[in-house]
């Protein structure tokens, strides 16, 4: 009698035993008197593991990072200044992020998402993990300036998914330094210019190496530089201005640095070349290898870094785009310059000896099958500008399409 009255005293004073799970949205509740839980041991599945980190495009150096919470309680925050951002859009800021994840058991096929609040803002899918082994992902989220309560689904696909989380603070404006080509600073006021030789509240802003601005400019270097020797005695109407901006960007990328004022106008000059129909048709004309790398549609109208003259937004920040990009969109104007590129780089360093060349066939062929298609997914697209931005800011790749001097001009 005395021990079933004992374990009835016990059941009744332990009530958590046989509480449901809490929701991990919800904030947990204070026991009124007990001791602390036991901490819960890590999930068998795939799972997060240590601190999100933003990084430069070649992976090498981590720009910020904080750890990943598996609570909400207590979330860590990273600061990261909006200039750090890779590419601009619809007002919000996209940076390269690496997080890694370990499963104890083989996972395969499994698919990660970043939330910012209920936002998604990137996914990764058909990731394979090995027992036991720690995986890295690198992903782009699109952020918008200010707070950012990011969450990590780890396999949301799956019968467990695992969510962290991470407060990221971006200061500054998620918006290319210059909306437009003009000789003013960006932030001139909108009157007549006070003082053309005063400078005292402007400082000049150069872009070089490793930032988004200069990315775009290389890219539009390295397809004027194509569409300069591939369009050369064919008829293009407006040839002379090609040649004129080629020479002007291969001054600046030899330079390498370039003022904001001068970005502006190259940029300018270069999205009214790229998305002129006769350029496109000539260009989609092209087999520049024989063997189907033909071109695309490309008819986007950015710049490469979201600078263009994009459709502003009056309401809250949505979605940079649904989960396709095509035609019209930054995105799309970012990987047309790419494909560019690496057609001119394919076709440049075809049996040069450089060590990577295997790498540009690879990447101009998934380039150009997107193009073809006229669109691409926003993973598909990660992918791809991820290998991209690696082989474009590696320094032997660099090294070698230096030593080139396609048109026997100095150029």
């Amino acid at each position: 009698m005395k021990t079933s009255t004992l374990i009835l005293a016990l059941a009744a004073a332990s009530p958590s035993v046989f509480a449901a799970p809490m929701r991990v949205a919800e904030e947990p509740r204070t026991p009124a008197s007990a001791p602390a839980p036991a901490p819960a041991p890590a999930p068998a599945g795939a799972h997060p593991v240590g601190s999100l980190r933003i990084v430069t495009p070649d992976g090498n150096t981590v720009l910020a990072q904080a750890p990943l919470s598996l609570g909400t309680s207590a979330l860590s925050t990273l600061t990261i200044d909006a200039k750090q951002a890779f590419l601009f859009a619809n007002g919000r800021c996209a940076f390269n992020v690496k997080y890694d994840e370990r499963s104890d058991i083989a996972k395969f096929g499994t698919t990660n998402q970043i939330y910012d609040n209920d936002v998604l803002v990137a996914q990764n899918s058909s990731i394979d993990l090995a027992a036991g082994i720690t995986r890295t992902v690198w992903t782009q989220p699109y952020l918008q300036p200010g707070t950012n309560n990011l969450r990590l689904v780890i396999d949301s696909a799956g019968a467990a998914p695992v969510r962290a989380w991470v407060r990221v603070q971006v200061n500054g404006t998620c918006a290319a330094a210059a909306p437009a080509p003009t000789p003013e600073p960006p932030h001139a006021a909108s009157g007549p210019a006070s003082s053309p030789t005063g400078g005292d509240t402007h400082t000049t802003v150069t872009y070089g190496p490793g930032t988004a601005q200069w990315q775009a400019l290389y890219n539009a270097w390295g397809y004027s530089n194509y569409g300069r020797k591939q369009l050369d005695g064919k008829g293009y109407a407006k040839y002379a201005a090609l040649v004129a901006l080629n020479n002007d960007l291969t001054t600046v990328v030899k330079a390498g640095k370039v003022t904001a004022d001068a970005w502006n106008s190259l940029m300018a000059r270069w999205k009214a070349i790229s998305t002129d129909p006769a350029f496109i048709a000539l260009m989609k004309s092209i087999t520049p290898t024989g063997d189907g790398n033909t071109g695309g549609t490309g008819t986007g109208t950015g710049t490469g870094t979201g600078s263009g003259s994009g459709s502003g937004s009056t309401g809250t920040p949505t979605p940079p785009a649904p989960q396709t990009y095509g035609p019209g969109t930054s995105q799309w104007q970012a990987l047309y310059n790419a494909w560019g590129y690496s057609n001119y780089a394919r076709k440049q360093l075809d049996g040069k000896g450089f060590s990577k060349y295997a790498t540009v066939v690879s990447i101009n062929t998934d380039l150009t099958a997107a193009v073809n298609a006229g669109k691409v997914t926003v993973d598909a697209w990660n992918g791809l500008m991820t290998r991209w931005s690696a082989l474009a800011n590696d320094p032997d790749f660099q090294a070698a399409m230096k030593a080139i001097v396609p048109t026997g001009d100095g150029h």
